[in-house]
């Protein structure tokens, strides 16, 4: 029996249809709605484990809806569905407290079940892990692939990039001055992980996201 539900917002009711049968094809349960009220309604009854949500719907900003999905569905991980050219909106959305946005349909699913999977699995105390990489919190090192020190906004950066991991951080989010200084130290960072560097993808137009 299905033990997840996932809502989904989205005024095309061609998407809706498609995302209604991969997610039910998965094993989830599917809530799907059509516009901004509807699915905050949803969010508050059925208490979805993660939402898909467009970057901007008909009766409601796209700011708006992101705050208010987040606060009625109890925290759940928020996913946008975004088209090229929505970059801008994409990123006011996660500024608002989404948690990713992907441009291409055929990876949807795939981050859903990765958000799913991450709710899921124990966690150690202080210690963030993603796959090949794990770092402690308090002693503000890597712990893999290696051990070495990281500066805090080092640490600040990849805490957000792994709660949970493949959550897309705007560079607005960095707080290191100037965008040009945010790609500096996210070069860093990625010098610090090694070969696992290359898990931290550049989102155009919008920031940076850890692939799991």
């Amino acid at each position: 029996m299905p033990d997840t539900t996932i809502l989904a917002v989205d005024p095309d009711p061609s998407s809706l249809g498609e995302l209604r049968r991969a997610v039910s094809g998965a094993g989830h349960v599917f809530r799907g709605a059509a516009a901004g009220e509807a699915a905050l309604a949803l969010a508050r009854s059925e208490r979805p484990v993660a939402v898909v949500a467009r970057a901007a719907v008909p009766d409601m900003p796209g700011r708006e809806l992101m705050a208010r999905l987040r606060d009625e569905s109890g925290g759940a991980p928020i996913v946008i569905a975004a088209r090229r050219g929505e970059e801008a909106a994409a990123a006011a959305g996660l500024e608002e407290g989404a948690t990713t946005v992907v441009f291409d349909d055929r990876e949807l699913l795939a981050r859903l079940e990765s958000l799913i999977r991450w709710s899921r699995t124990p966690r150690r105390e202080g210690v963030l892990e993603a796959g090949p990489v794990a770092v402690d919190l308090e002693r503000r090192e890597l712990l893999r692939p290696r051990v070495v020190p990281l500066t805090a906004l080092e640490l600040e950066v990849l805490r957000r990039l792994l709660t949970p991991p493949g959550r897309t951080v705007t560079r607005r989010q960095i707080p290191a001055g100037t965008e040009r200084a945010v790609d500096v130290h996210v070069a860093a960072l990625r010098a610090k992980l090694g070969e696992e560097g290359r898990r931290i993808e550049t989102v155009r137009g919008v920031g940076y996201r850890f692939r799991p």
